[in-house]
């Protein structure tokens, strides 16, 4: 009985029955108990075991060990299993010829040999298991766990392993997920901090069928809830573990996403984490350096990401076609904390892009020139153009100021355009605040034109509500519609007025004069 935790352990050995019991010849075992943990555990159990002994027990064999088992935890079904045992113990040396576990849905196998058990205890050995991880699931209550589709249908794990001292070591691991082949090593290192090392290859991965095939109104409404904030840093793991390994895919699909040579690489020393990534995925390449240092005694984390991608199809990562194109990308951000919501207040950094060969949705563009026009009461010519604006380069930059609430800054330009936005937006919330203007310029081999009129002048849009659909959010601005109108006027008096001013003067001066006028207008 244990008053602390006022919980109560009882096992009883309910039978117990040997025959001819000696030296120098087998004899056999009949037994059955059980064991019970508070209300969270019980187990009953019974068995046969031949055993063989030698005077002063010098050696023990046992054979056909036989053991079947009815497990109980608390909130879940009775798990049946069996276990098999033979072995032989000998000159400080216990070898374990058979182990057999037989569960609902597999098996597990293997042999082990316990040497020097009194001085320095070795451990060495096999083991390999066989299961069906849908039926295990099942046995343990869990099905509901289970996705869709015929995934997770056979899972086979083997490998040798040794133990010594503080080193326990996994060696020729070979195994498979359904179609998809692994293999590699591991070594596990106790200490005040314990180390994990490992290798592991794995082939191809297909996780397509365990996505949902269709989409239930809650599966939707559960799509718009607003993230819930939550620690992205597991800074109590970083400062418990030490860590050197590395892991290869060769290719992964899902539903979402196919990607192909995928290689990742983590560092963790005295709580700071160095990991690495690279894949080829949406027809280009990825790849990132994340560093984290949660080393301080007190809650300050700080980390870095710095990534950069080659030839991504914008449409495909996005899942959207407001914007195509091929990007290419560098990236660096900094941030502080472990919690969502404290990266999210602090990051910082700026990230270049350029998207080649694309096309944009210039509706809101459109709308904003609609406006402006009913509003002047003459064309821009902007009406004219196709919704989606094709282009050769659109290229730009971002930077997080502090946070991404506000003082964003976006620059983006392309060949007949170029804006800028400012704002944030609050990913807890599922809200984005971003003021933006696009200013219009006719170029000489610009595919489109506008009046002369309406270049130089600054576009309004507001770009206010959810993030789900940032396009469809972005709609001409009033107060600033009203300003540009304004504007626009203002260039065309002052434009009339130049060329009045230009007309009556001398021929011989007319060119220095243009250059002080059109400084006195601007």
């Amino acid at each position: 009985t244990d008053a602390v935790t006022a919980t109560r352990t009882e096992a009883s050995v309910d039978q117990l029955r040997a025959v001819e019991i000696g030296y120098g010849a087998p004899f056999e075992i009949n037994f059955s108990g059980k064991l019970n943990h508070g209300d969270s555990l019980s187990l009953v159990t019974s068995g046969r075991a031949h055993l063989q002994l030698e005077p002063g027990l010098r050696r023990l064999e046992l054979n056909e060990l036989s053991l079947e088992n009815e497990l109980s935890l608390a909130d879940l079904p009775k798990v049946r299993s069996t276990l098999n045992l033979s072995g032989t113990y000998f000159a400080d040396q216990l070898k374990l010829n058979q182990i057999a576990l037989t569960v609902p849905g597999g098996r597990l196998e293997g042999s082990l040999v316990f040497a020097d058990l009194s001085t320095a205890p070795a451990l060495a050995g096999k083991w390999s298991a066989l299961l069906n991880p849908r039926k295990v699931l099942e046995a343990v209550g869990a099905a509901s766990a289970l996705p869709t589709g015929d995934a997770l249908q056979s899972f086979r794990l083997a490998s040798d392993f040794s133990a010594s001292g503080k080193e326990l070591q996994l060696t020729g691991i070979e195994g498979t997920l359904d179609d998809a082949a692994f293999n590699g090593t591991a070594t596990f290192t106790a200490g005040v901090v314990p180390e994990v090392r490992f290798e592991l290859d794995v082939g191809v991965l297909d996780l397509s069928a365990l996505s949902a095939t269709d989409s239930t109104p809650a599966d939707v409404a559960a799509s718009t809830t607003p993230i819930a904030d939550r620690e992205l840093i597991p800074v109590a793991l970083l400062r418990s573990l030490n860590a050197d390994g590395r892991v290869r895919i060769a290719g992964l699909r899902s539903a979402d996403l196919e990607a192909a040579n995928l290689d990742l690489a983590v560092i963790l020393r005295e709580a700071r984490l160095t990991a690495t990534f690279a894949a080829e995925a949406y027809g280009g390449t990825v790849d990132w350096q994340a560093k984290v240092n949660a080393s301080s005694a007190g809650l300050n984390v700080s980390s870095r990401l710095d990534a950069h991608a080659g030839g991504i199809d914008v449409a495909a990562l996005a899942a959207t076609q407001w914007i195509t194109g091929s990007l290419t990308l560098d990236s660096g951000l900094t941030s502080q904390g472990s919690m969502l919501s404290e990266i999210l207040a602090s990051i910082d950094g700026s990230s270049h892009f350029d998207i080649t060969d694309g096309t944009l949705d210039v509706t809101p563009l459109k709308l904003a020139t609609d406006a402006a026009d009913a509003l002047r009461g003459q064309p821009s010519g902007v009406a004219d153009w196709p919704d989606q604006l094709n282009f050769s380069s659109l290229s730009g930059a971002h930077v997080f100021a502090d946070g991404t609430t506000k003082d964003q800054v976006l620059h983006f330009a392309l060949e007949t355009l170029y804006g800028r936005a400012s704002g944030g937006f609050d990913l807890l919330s599922d809200t984005v605040e971003y003021d933006v203007y696009v200013v219009l310029e006719n170029k000489p081999d610009s595919q489109f034109k506008v009046d002369a009129s309406m270049t130089g002048i600054r576009w309004p849009l507001a770009c206010h509500g959810s993030l789900l659909n940032p396009i469809e959010l972005c709609r001409p601005d009033g107060a600033g519609l009203r300003r540009m109108v304004s504007d626009i006027a203002k260039k065309e008096i002052t434009g009339k007025t130049r060329d009045s001013l230009l007309e009556a003067l001398p021929e011989d001066i007319k060119g220095k004069a243009r250059d002080v006028l059109e400084s006195l207008f601007r």
